[in-house]
């Protein structure tokens, strides 16, 4: 079964949307340090929520990318290549 043309157009809206996010989560980020350095500073405050958000949308970008990449059947790197020469003899 194939995914709809609709469910693969929107998850490569949302992967191309996730580095540029990530940049505005980084500036929250900067923001949300300034007001809270000095003796304001908590862990897990709003410093670390944006930080968080930042790795993980960039990231995503990233296992993305990986994953594509080792559905090709013809790829000669990546973690899954010995699994598809093995697949195509």
């Amino acid at each position: 079964m194939t995914t709809p043309q609709i469910l693969s157009d929107l998850f490569a809206l949302l992967l191309d949307l996730a580095v540029p996010a990530a940049m505005c989560t980084l500036v929250l980020a900067g923001l949300a340090l300034r007001s809270e350095s000095g003796v304001n500073f908590e862990a897990g405050g709003r410093f670390q929520r944006w930080m968080v958000w930042s790795v993980i949308l960039l990231h995503a970008a990233a296992v993305a990318v990986m994953v594509r990449g080792a559905r090709h059947p013809h790829a000669s790197t990546g973690w899954r290549s010995k699994q598809c020469v093995a697949e195509q003899h």
